[in-house]
């Protein structure tokens, strides 16, 4: 069996040689699409507050995953979902995490929001994917996040009366 020290080592000297990259993996907006969702005719005003405890969303191996202004597309995903009105009441949608999570075979990408609106208590929507890893190519791994909001902004939906009858 071999011990930890070891293991260590060998990565250490991978990554002195080049074998092992540590570039990060940057997704280019142009490879993230606007979710295709519904658009409701229902009046959900919602201000999006980035409440995350860091701005990365997560590593693979050891490569940071990095796509610039995550809070900026999930707005525009929530304002392209739901009707907003002049003079209704604001909820505060605040993202609390934004993260990819890898093991040898899959990849998930999680995203979590705590929904306050006044006078109620607050509630908390999870947006996530999960699926083998093939290649971990921009357009693969843009797809997880994609997936993982369009989940979100759906149980958004659901849970605050918004969804059509079909989407349910």
């Amino acid at each position: 069996m071999i011990s930890n020290k070891i293991v260590g080592l060998l990565v250490i000297a991978l990554l002195l040689t080049g074998c092992i990259s540590t570039k990060p993996i940057q997704i280019d907006q142009l490879a993230i699409d606007d979710v295709k969702l519904p658009k409701s005719n229902c009046a959900l005003n919602l201000k999006l507050i980035d409440n995350r405890p860091s701005a990365e969303l997560g590593t693979i191996g050891f490569r940071e995953f990095q796509f610039e202004n995550y809070p900026d597309y999930l707005q525009r995903q929530l304002d392209r979902r739901f009707l907003q009105v002049e003079n209704k009441a604001v909820f505060e949608a605040r993202l609390l995490r934004a993260y990819i999570e890898t093991n040898r075979t899959t990849l998930s990408f999680n995203v979590v929001v705590k929904m306050l609106e006044p006078g109620a208590p607050p509630r908390i929507y999870r947006g996530d994917t999960t699926n083998l890893n093939f290649f971990g190519n921009q357009s693969e791994l843009a797809a997880f996040m994609e997936r993982a909001t369009r989940e979100l902004v759906e149980k958004i939906a659901i849970g605050e009366g918004c969804a059509d009858s079909a989407a349910r």
